[in-house]
C-alpha cells in the first residue's frame, strides 16, 4: 500500500509487511528499491522507483520515505 504524503516534495509512506518484526531490517538513510508487478499477469510493468527512508513507524508497519 503506497500514500502520498506530499506530491511536492515526493514524500510518501508505504506499508510492509514484516516491518514490526524487523523483516526487512530497515533504519533511516536506507535505500529502498521498488518495482511495479501487475497482480493478475505476476509481470513487471517496467516501472522501478528508488528513494530513501526517512522515518519508520514499526508500530504502525509502516515507513517513509
Amino acid at each position: 500500500d503506497v500514500n502520498f504524503v506530499d506530491c511536492a516534495l515526493a514524500h510518501f509512506s508505504v506499508t510492509i509487511p514484516g516491518i514490526r518484526e524487523n523483516h526487512p531490517y530497515l533504519e533511516p538513510g536506507d535505500l529502498l528499491h521498488m518495482r511495479e508487478v501487475n497482480v493478475v499477469s505476476r509481470w513487471g510493468t517496467g516501472q522501478a522507483f528508488e528513494g530513501r527512508i526517512v522515518a519508520l513507524r514499526k508500530r504502525e508497519g509502516i515507513i517513509r520515505k
